[in-house]
């Protein structure tokens, strides 16, 4: 299968060769494809024009002038002509592109590519929804829709945007961690509890906070916060010395990804308090090294724990609830490290990924030409 990867954003700050890394999901997924036979193409958006090949894949950096990250309106005229040129030459199958957020665009280069099949991949989680007749009317043409976990198509089928025959369920992104003994004993606590998520209302980490302190005896126990964006840290410091958890609590702040395979090695449970999420990459690689899950039962966090079969769900929000499930964990031991890495490798890595993909894009092609054979 010829497959034509296709994205509509670009990071100015990056030359193509680091863009191609930098976005590590994509490049371990186009990996995990090539290897099974997959002949990649991958086309990104960029301020100037070059092509190389890195790794295997076909990298097509094609120049246009509109912004790094387009608006919903934006049809992308100039970069969709040259992508449509090199899907006819290069007589690719299947387009899959991202975000259905931008339905002008995809609109403007399917119509460009008729008789190629067109896959868009959901990112976010929640559909975003602002004027559901026109983004009924762009998407229309789309072959498949793909979301990472049933319950997120909800407000596309409310709105009738995408029928639901249309709708296909994969993770969005994996992991490639992998878990570091040496790495154990690095944070302070036993057992080691970890947040790992950006200090806003919606990853709600003063849930967290307000469970921890009402655990009624934390023994050896330890809480690490680990963060980029700090909107509520002011918030948390001053519920730290409230409750007195100067002793117990730690606030590390951004630690840079290379950094992160080892510190959820020395985590023995990750804990998160979001309302939602596109599919939660701390969580899966946290659960990737072995590290228990104690998350919210929103949609992406139902799949990632098999409905709860690896690590505890419970509701947003529930303070009383988290503090009790703390409680429960600290009274008996955490699930092995194996169970937890193999579960997550047995559903989620990226070749599992892959291969549903795969049959996803052959889904896509029969129903698009009939019951031939794709090339």
């Amino acid at each position: 299968m010829k497959l034509g990867y296709v994205l509509h954003f670009y990071d100015e700050d990056r030359s193509p060769q680091e863009m191609v890394r930098a976005h590590y999901s994509s490049y371990w997924q186009y990996k995990a494809l090539l290897r099974l036979g997959v002949e990649l193409y991958v086309f990104y958006r960029y301020h100037r024009e070059e092509i190389f090949e890195y790794e295997g894949v076909q990298c097509y950096f094609l120049k246009d002038d509109l912004p790094p990250y387009l608006k919903p309106h934006h049809r992308a005229k100039r970069y969709n002509e040259q992508v449509a040129e090199y899907v006819a030459s290069l007589s690719i199958d299947l387009i899959h592109a991202h975000n259905q957020n931008r339905p002008i665009a995809h609109f403007d280069l399917q119509r460009r590519c008729v008789g190629t099949a067109y896959v868009v991949q959901d990112h976010g989680g929640y559909a975003y929804i602002k004027m559901p007749r026109w983004q009924r009317y762009f998407l229309k043409g789309i072959d498949r829709l793909l979301v990472a976990a049933e319950g997120m198509e909800e407000g596309l089928l409310q709105h009738r945007i995408i029928p639901k025959e249309k709708i296909r369920y994969v993770m969005e992104a994996s992991s490639e961690f992998e878990y570091n003994q040496a790495a154990r004993g690095s944070l302070e606590g036993s057992p080691v509890f970890l947040f790992v998520g950006n200090l806003k209302a919606n990853k709600d980490p003063l849930t967290v906070l307000k469970a921890w302190a009402q655990v009624s005896d934390k023994g050896d126990s330890h809480l690490h916060f680990v963060y980029k964006e700090t909107d509520l840290e002011a918030q948390l410091n001053q519920l730290i010395a409230d409750y007195s958890l100067e002793g117990n609590v730690h606030m590390h702040g951004f630690v840079p990804r290379e950094r992160m395979a080892d510190l959820l090695s020395a985590a023995d449970y990750i804990i998160s308090a979001s309302h939602k999420e596109g599919s939660g990459y701390a969580i899966m690689e946290a659960m990737s090294v072995g590290c228990e899950p104690i998350v919210t039962d929103i949609p992406s966090f139902r799949t990632l724990t098999g409905k709860g079969e690896i690590g505890t769900l419970y509701p947003p929000r529930d303070v009383h609830r988290l503090a009790a499930i703390i409680n429960g964990k600290l009274a008996q031991h955490s699930l092995d490290r194996e169970t937890v890495s193999t579960f997550f490798t047995r559903h989620f890595s990226y070749d599992i990924i892959a291969t549903r993909l795969l049959e996803i894009y052959h889904d896509a092609l029969r129903q698009k030409h009939g019951n031939h054979e794709t090339k």
